[in-house]
């Protein structure tokens, strides 16, 4: 999926906010979960696609 400049700078600015959330409250992403937070930022994979295998990472079920 090709996605413009636009986009993938918006996407990555939306995973640096997630990954200094997280770091702020002490923790640090995997490195499992870094690959799908890069996957999405450059385009390779759509929200509802990070959502899926986030969850599936995570163990948590699917949502309807």
């Amino acid at each position: 999926m090709a996605i413009s400049d636009k986009e993938r700078a918006l996407r990555e600015n939306d995973v640096r906010q997630a990954r200094a959330s997280t770091e702020l409250e002490g923790g640090r992403t995997s490195d499992e979960v870094r690959a799908i937070q890069d996957a999405y930022a450059r385009g390779e994979i759509d929200y509802d696609e990070f959502g899926r295998r986030t969850r599936a990472y995570l163990n948590l079920p699917e949502t309807s």
